[in-house]
Order: structure tokens, then sequence, then C-alpha cells
């Protein structure tokens, strides 16, 4: 009987740079879910108390209230766009 030849030899699967990516790339999702654990840690999980009323004055008598402002000196004439005088 002929002894058969096995022109291919199942070899190891090699580990390229590929593979050290994947495994630098999935330490550091491990490490920063960690860091993020110890983060939310820190903060209490009681619940925060009632949320504070805001009141504010009504706006019809904040405008009785006030005085009318003062018009500008010269308010109605238009600037000189140019720098000049007229």
């Amino acid at each position: 009987m002929a002894r058969r030849r096995d022109r291919y030899v199942d070899a190891p699967p090699r580990n390229d740079v590929y593979f050290g990516m994947l495994a630098v790339t999935c330490l550091c999702a491990v490490v920063g879910i960690v860091l993020l654990l110890l983060e939310g840690s820190e903060y209490s999980t009681k619940s925060p108390g009632p949320t504070p009323t805001l009141s504010l004055p009504n706006v019809d008598q904040l405008r009785r209230a006030a005085p009318a402002p003062a018009p500008a000196p010269d308010a109605g004439q238009p600037m000189n766009p140019m720098g000049g005088t007229e």
C-alpha cells in the first residue's frame, strides 16, 4: 500500500499585528469600563430633593414701576459712514 503524502500541513495560526491591536483595544475597553464604574460609584445614589420653584415678578407691574428711559441726544441723526462732517 502506498503511503499518502500530505501536501498541506495544518500549521498553527500565527498571531500577527492585527491580533495584537485587537488585544490592546479590548484591554483598553475593559480599563475604560472599570474607570467609569469607579467614577460613578463616587456619586450618591440618593434621589435629589424636590425641585425649587422660581417665582418671577409680573411684567406689567415692572413696566408701570420703571420710568421711561430718556431719549439720547441727537438720536434722530444718522452717522456719516465716511467719518467726515457734512
